[in-house]
């Protein structure tokens, strides 16, 4: 059961809702139709059952709603908007007939608040054990709407750790650092199984304030949780050392990723580009040769992506120039070529080897795809 409800009050709920199964009972065992059954030749049976029906989903589905601090789904709509206009504007107009006695009218509310109290019921007994109430999916909504969500979701739930780590993200996008490291302390203190992740919001905070011992702090400190994101963890880690000056200690992290991670091309495509800054040509061709052995072998188009720019980091333009070629010769259709850029990274790979014409007409044909795609 929910922590949040008292056991007294669902019992409650549960004892109001019990004449349902009884009036279903008499309705099969005497057959009595009501008049709006006959009018709509619903039987005896089932008419009960329909009324039971929209009030249970009309509750239960906005109950939903509300513990999920977000606009209900397409589904839920088809419940919710028939059973409101049954609660609200169908008991009116039969009371307000002349064809409907009021003994019905009082039948159809009776089996409505049944239906809702059972509704009410149920979604309190699912509590905790409900992933449709407690994990909910705020990436449909605006980045407002998501916000406002998140705040009431978290007012209900203080210590829900992905909760505060969607909203901590939302405060860092919009600038409002406070607020942010507020949720992530809040985090930090309840959300031990998420800790990584709140290391990697405050690091960033950290890097937009340009302070970048503290940055490093966390990002070492969320190397040591887990493997959450811990391979873009070691990237961010050498980044920080080799900014404070000391390339070696990058060095030393970046050859840890790979120990780690010896079948990751990104781990290779790390150290090729330290090394590669560091003038060290030769180990740095080795690791880029291995990352391309790698990236080919599990057909990791993000990995052969990140190879080409980081040979044209490297003004290694001509076999960036070859890499794209390969990688444009093998994507199925333009969509792919497109969502790719390819042909805007060929463009400034051309640029750079001074041949300004090939770069004009890859150019032109990414904005013909970008016109065709958008």
């Amino acid at each position: 059961m929910s922590p949040d409800v008292p056991r007294t009050t669902a019992a409650l709920i549960l004892i109001l809702t019990w004449p349902a199964p009884l009036f279903l009972a008499y309705s099969a065992a005497t057959g009595a139709v009501s008049p709006l059954g006959e009018t709509f030749r619903v039987s005896g049976v089932l008419q009960p059952i329909l009324f039971f029906y929209v009030g249970w989903g009309f509750v239960y589905r906005l109950f939903g709603a509300y513990r999920l601090a977000s606009p209900p789904s397409f589904v839920s709509r088809i419940v919710i908007f028939p059973a409101a206009f049954a609660l609200v504007v169908m008991p009116i107009l039969l009371a307000l007939s002349s064809a409907a006695p009021p003994r019905f009218v009082i039948e159809f509310l009776l089996w409505i608040a049944s239906g809702a109290f059972g509704g009410a019921w149920w979604a309190h007994l699912r509590g905790d054990k409900s992933p449709e109430f407690y994990t909910p999916d705020f990436s449909a909504l605006s980045s407002k709407q998501r916000l406002s969500a998140l705040s009431r979701h978290i007012e209900r739930h203080p210590s829900d750790a992905d909760a505060l780590v969607l909203r901590a993200t939302e405060y860092v996008e919009r600038g409002a650092y406070e607020l942010a490291l507020k949720d992530i302390e809040t985090g930090l203190r309840t959300g031990a199984d998420r800790r990584d992740r709140f290391l990697h919001l405050r690091h960033r905070v950290h890097l937009i304030r340009k302070q970048f011992e503290p940055a490093l702090a966390d990002i070492l400190e969320a190397l040591d949780c887990g493997p959450d994101g811990f391979r873009d963890h070691y990237h961010f880690a050498a980044s920080l050392r080799s900014k404070l000056g000391q390339p070696e200690e990058a060095l030393r992290i970046l050859d840890q990723a790979v120990a780690t991670l010896p079948r990751d091309p990104m781990a290779y495509l790390r150290r090729a580009e330290l090394l590669g800054a560091q003038g060290r040509i030769g180990p740095a061709s080795d690791d880029l040769d291995t990352a391309l052995s790698l990236a080919r072998a599990r057909s990791d188009e993000a990995a052969l992506l990140e190879r080409i720019k980081v040979l044209m980091r490297l003004a290694q333009f001509h076999q960036a120039l070859t890499g794209c070629n390969e990688l444009i010769v093998a994507q199925p259709n333009d969509l792919r070529l497109h969502a790719l850029g390819l042909f805007d990274l060929r463009s400034d790979i051309h640029t750079a080897l001074g041949n300004l014409p090939a770069a004009k007409a890859d150019s032109d044909k990414a904005r013909e795809l970008s016109l065709a795609y958008r």
